[in-house]
């Protein structure tokens, strides 16, 4: 696909029953890491579409996997609002609900999605979160490799960290990596789309302090928080932990289906 100057990498997977079309599709943004053709991310498509009767679109941003370019944040968002319009021409079924699923890094870039959605008269069924945080510079303060920081209070290792990160996220759109910044403006553009968040109660990475954190920013309004015993910052896709997202989107998604029927 096409996007500006560069070129990305997408792959449309379809829904696997063999008795009738999909009941969804979801786009997929991936976290800092790697690649859409890692194992982990793999599961995940699996289980969307084995399990959720989904139809998955996943993709790299430039500068990841077979991407072209450079992944700087105006570039990034431009990839962003190319793969939600090419997903709709990739589809073709404009009745089929469309959703938006972040994985950490990620997170922001689905709220986005969602907001450019909103923005162009498209309608949105919901938001998936995962493993996401309130603010990238503050989840960096905690990260393990800031190890060294720790004796010193969050507060201070962000203002320590902000100077070095920042301008290397900073641009002219003011993006920022913000999930909750990003689910605030969602949230005063379209206030009734559902969101739901699933995050490891053994997250290493990203505390899940930040999913209770994300919630009371919107007060809980069409908001589920699903903290997953045992679960870490990767492995949510995995054995049992997989069966709770299983379960938790099986009654959440005709939830939300119901009111993407209404509007």
């Amino acid at each position: 696909v096409q996007s500006g100057n560069e070129s990305l990498g997408v792959w449309l997977i379809p829904a696997n029953n063999a008795t009738k079309p999909a009941d969804r599709a979801v786009i997929y943004f991936h976290g800092k890491g790697g690649n859409r053709g890692q194992g982990r991310r793999i599961k995940l498509y699996k289980m969307l579409a084995n399990r959720l009767n989904a139809t998955v679109v996943v993709f790299d941003l430039r500068g990841y996997g077979d991407s072209t370019g450079t992944p700087w944040t105006s570039g990034v968002l431009e990839d962003i609002r190319t793969i939600v319009d090419c997903t709709g021409k990739m589809l073709g079924n404009h009745s089929l609900p469309v959703y938006m699923y972040g994985h950490s890094l990620g997170g922001p870039q689905a709220l986005y999605a969602a907001r450019y959605m909103v923005k162009t008269g498209r309608r949105v069924p919901g938001c998936i979160l995962e493993s996401t945080f309130v603010e990238f510079i503050r989840a960096a303060a905690q990260f393990p490799m800031t190890l060294p920081l720790w004796f010193l209070p969050v507060k201070t290792r962000v203002r320590l960290l902000r100077p070095v990160i920042e301008p290397a996220i900073e641009d002219p759109t003011h993006f920022n990596y913000h999930t909750g910044e990003q689910l605030l403006l969602l949230r005063r553009e379209a206030p009734r789309i559902p969101i739901i968040n699933f995050h490891g109660l053994s997250d290493w990475l990203v505390s899940p302090k930040n999913a209770r954190d994300l919630q009371r920013l919107v007060e809980g309004v069409n908001y589920t928080t699903v903290l997953i015993k045992g679960g870490g910052h990767n492995d949510l896709r995995t054995g049992p932990r997989q069966d709770q997202m299983v379960a938790a989107l099986r009654g959440w998604f005709p939830e939300t289906e119901r009111f993407f029927a209404l509007n």
